[in-house]
């Protein structure tokens, strides 16, 4: 009984164990048949051959039991198998099956080249490009069609656009539906499509297209409908840029609720609706591959080591994994150098600013600890200085103060570089965004946020005072130097994606001239003349100065990473006010994708 228990715990822990009790019973079973023998003249024929086959009987048993032990063992310690599928270096955006669940169709970025999708039949080692280079597949649907976004290139951060468009997985040219569109889904019938797009009242998710059920403060991403079709799960991240986020489901009548609040980096519907798998992870690169049901318990199935998402899963269970290796690292050159210098400090060194002589990079190591963590270093290559838990928004002018928000009560700080105490601003209902500048004279900063119910927009505030909000909602804000030199005109990208300056004071904002489609502020030059702007995605990068009346365009500095594999953008960029020293940072992500079967 021992061996069959239904309860793992009432099995025997090893098979030492078991030998051990089979020993004993074997001992018991041999006294048992002397005892017998001594006893067999006086007794009749009959019981002499029946004491003579009790142990064997017996033994049998318990070897029928050993071997139920032993299979049950295997049965609860299975591990589940892990197919390679690709073995290309490079960055892996999107992977899903065929219908009939014998391909994977992805899209990739591998030696250093542009993204674009490929199609692999399962046990086979070589993938072929479906020729749509420069897409990124967003979905495929049970009738073989896919949705791409052609055109893909990432914006800010984690954020990427396209124009949305279907083609039949069997071939045929592309038909283009959506511009603007960050991610896609199918409908279970293949009918209908959810969409999240820019609008210009900001980002909604659509489902199907033209009906929004949901609308994000910042930005959105991976929307999946249900099997049923009845709900769709996504991504909300409060800040622009950030993959961070909560995982949320929003029903046909555009309730929403939150599933998970934090943690989970990727998921993917099962077949049958009622759970979604999902990993989660945390800063020191271990993931937990588990389940979750709609009314938010999490049940754990397997722990992994590194950095894991669910890509899709089968209607037979199988499991679509992509392992990768995320890494960003920052690069500077300092006036009277010749050569970029590397200054990533761990796995995760996300620049914030540097200071207006070129001698201080301020960073984020966003990779170990629930928390971001802020430090500052030298361009020389000096040691890092670890300045505390809180977000960097930008240097004060006079380089001793770095402005901050404290993670834990969401309110602006003043970390000193060198000897100080901290300062505390007054507290606000602000829920502040990772950018700030101060005015020339250090005494005033502008901050972009959100108010309760309000879309993002910028706010004017001194440094003993209360914030007060200029400008309209829906205004983008990146890492950039986004404030003239003047103080007077904030440079910023409205809703229709459009590089806008905003007076501070009062008046209509004005488009720049000469300013590219998807191209963003860095900074502005020393004169206020012009607008340093560039591109993030594709490589190289190209800085170019713009004259904010005249719109001319003169090239500035070409920016590539010396190893373009996995890297599919570059930025942010910080340039100093005089244009001779700079800081730049890049996104790696080296990726590979699994078959996973066996799990439970």
């Amino acid at each position: 009984e021992r061996c069959l228990a239904k309860d793992p715990e009432d099995r025997y822990a090893s098979t030492r164990d078991l030998a051990r009790d089979l020993r004993a019973i074997r001992d018991h079973l041999s006294e048992t048949s002397v005892s017998a023998s001594a006893d067999a003249v006086a007794a009749p024929v009959r019981r002499t051959r029946l004491s003579r086959w009790l142990p064997l009987a017996a033994l049998a048993a318990l070897a029928a039991l050993a071997a139920g032990y032993l299979l049950g063992t295997r049965r609860e310690t299975a591990t589940p198998s892990f197919q390679p599928l690709t073995f290309r270096r490079g960055a892996i955006l999107n992977a899903r099956f065929t219908p009939d669940g014998q391909s994977v169709v992805y899209s990739s970025a591998a030696d250093g080249k542009p993204v674009e999708v490929f199609s692999i039949r399962l046990g086979s080692p070589e993938s072929r490009p479906l020729g749509f280079p420069g897409a990124n597949l967003l979905a495929v649907s049970t009738t073989g069609e896919l949705a791409l976004s052609r055109g893909w290139r990432y914006v800010i951060g984690w954020e990427g656009f396209g124009t949305l468009a279907r083609v039949p997985l069997a071939g045929g040219a592309p038909r283009e539906l959506l511009e603007d569109v960050q991610d896609a889904d199918w409908s279970p019938d293949g009918a209908n499509l959810a969409v999240i797009r820019t609008t210009a009242q900001g980002r909604v998710l659509e489902y199907p297209i033209g009906r929004k059920l949901h609308q994000g403060v910042a930005w959105m991403s991976r929307p999946r409908v249900s099997p049923d079709g009845k709900r769709v799960a996504f991504f909300d991240h409060p800040e622009l840029g950030d993959n961070l986020g909560s995982l949320k489901i929003v029903e046909e009548s555009g309730r929403s609720r939150v599933l998970v609040a934090q943690g989970v980096s990727s998921f993917a519907w099962e077949p049958g609706g009622k759970e979604l798998w999902i990993t989660t992870f945390d800063r020191g690169g271990a993931a937990d591959l588990s389940r979750v049901s709609l009314d938010g318990t999490i049940r754990s199935v397997t722990n992994l080591t590194g950095y894991y998402q669910v890509q899709d899963v089968s209607r037979d269970g199988k499991l679509l994994l992509q392992r990768f290796e995320p890494r960003r690292e920052i690069v500077a050159l300092r006036d009277g150098e010749l050569r970029e210098r590397n200054l990533t400090w761990f796995n995760w060194s996300y620049p914030c600013d540097i200071s207006a002589d070129g001698e201080l990079v301020l960073f984020e190591e966003q990779n170990v600890g629930p928390r971001y963590q802020l430090y500052s270093r030298k361009t020389d290559g000096s040691d890092a200085v670890r300045l505390g838990e809180s977000r960097c928004l930008c240097i004060s002018p006079d380089g001793r103060w770095v402005l901050t928000v404290d993670q834990a009560r969401d309110q602006l700080v003043l970390l000193p570089t060198g000897p100080g105490e901290p300062k505390a601003l007054p507290k606000s209902s602000i829920k502040y965004s990772p950018w700030a500048n101060f005015f020339p004279d250090g005494k005033r900063i502008v901050t972009v946020g959100s108010e309760q119910g309000r879309g993002i927009r910028l706010f004017v505030q001194d440094l003993d005072g209360l914030p007060r909000a200029i400008g309209p909602e829906g205004i983008n804000i990146g890492r950039w130097k986004g404030l003239s030199p003047d103080g007077t005109r904030i440079a910023a990208i409205g809703p229709d994606r459009k590089v806008l300056l905003y007076p501070v004071s009062s008046g209509e904002p004005r488009v720049v001239p000469g300013v590219e489609p998807d191209e963003f502020p860095i900074r502005w030059s020393a004169d206020g003349r012009g607008l340093y702007v560039c591109r993030n995605s594709g490589l190289p990068i190209q800085v170019f100065l713009v004259d904010v009346e005249t719109g001319r365009r003169r090239l500035w500095k070409i920016l590539e990473p010396p190893d373009p594999a996995g890297v599919l953008s570059v930025g942010p960029v910080f340039i100093t006010p005089d244009g001779r020293s700079y800081v730049y940072s890049y996104r790696r992500e080296l990726g590979e994708l699994y078959l996973v079967e066996g799990l439970p």
